[in-house]
């Protein structure tokens, strides 16, 4: 064996192992690639729910406000239903007064 011959057989080993490696490397990357892709569509879907879920906070705030309102104005009318009951009760009282007055 010359020694030529040696260093050719190297040479050959060492491009074949490299071949090898850059081979792996190259699937390695598709797989990173495919998985960036999948975690990019899962991020993707969770920011459309989270959009979503705001949109929905949203509508119930809003609606919870309106209730917050008509509660607001039943409790005032609550109030002129009772000033509107005393002054009933009142002009009953003063109703039965003068009746009180006749004699039959």
């Amino acid at each position: 064996m010359t020694a030529s011959f040696f260093c050719f057989e190297i040479c050959l080993k060492l491009i074949t192992n490299i071949a090898a490696a850059v081979e792996e490397q190259s699937v390695s990357a598709r797989e990173i690639a495919a998985n960036m892709a999948q975690a990019a569509q899962g991020l993707q879907k969770v920011i459309q729910s989270a959009s979503e879920n705001s949109h929905v906070t949203g509508e119930i705030a809003g609606e919870v406000s309106e209730v917050n309102c008509a509660a607001k104005g039943m409790a005032l009318s609550s109030s002129e239903i009772n000033k509107s009951a005393d002054t009933l009760s009142k002009v009953s009282e003063q109703l039965k007064s003068i009746v009180g007055q006749f004699k039959v």
